[in-house]
C-alpha cells in the first residue's frame, strides 16, 4: 500500500500552482497523509490555499490528468479526488466535476483548459 501512496504523491507533488510560483507539494496542497487506499479505491484529498480559490477546479483536474497519464500500473483502481471538508466555497461542485467521468471527459475536450492544465503539469 505504501508504494502506491508514494507513487501517487511523487507524481502530483510537482504540479505547479496556477497563481503562486510553487508546486502543490511545496504549498502542502497535497500531502502523503491525504492519500488513502482501500481495496481498489484511491482517494486523494487536497486543500486549496484559500476558500475562494478561483483555480480550484483546474488544480483538481490537473491532479486527475497527471495521474491518468502516469499512474499506469494502477489502472484497475478507481481514483477519487476530493477537496478537504470546509476548505473551499464550491467543494461539492468541484468534487462532482472532477470525479464524474462524463464531466471530466467533456472538460478534457476544451482545448483552452487542456493547454492551461498542461502548463501546470509539465
Amino acid at each position: 500500500m505504501q508504494n502506491i501512496i508514494d507513487d501517487i504523491y511523487y507524481i502530483i507533488y510537482n504540479i505547479r500552482d496556477p497563481e503562486i510560483p510553487q508546486t502543490l507539494g511545496q504549498l502542502e496542497v497535497i500531502q502523503k497523509e491525504f492519500i488513502n487506499v482501500e481495496g481498489s479505491r484511491i482517494t486523494i484529498y487536497w486543500k486549496p490555499t484559500v476558500k475562494h480559490c478561483s483555480f480550484a477546479l483546474q488544480i483538481a483536474l490537473s491532479i486527475r490528468v497527471k495521474l491518468s497519464q502516469e499512474l499506469l500500473n494502477y489502472k484497475s483502481y478507481k481514483i477519487h479526488i476530493i477537496v478537504k471538508d470546509n476548505l473551499h466555497n464550491q467543494k461539492s461542485q468541484i468534487d462532482k466535476q472532477v470525479n464524474d467521468k462524463e464531466r471530466y471527459l467533456a472538460a478534457m475536450e476544451n482545448e483552452y483548459l487542456m493547454n492551461f492544465i498542461n502548463q501546470l503539469i509539465y
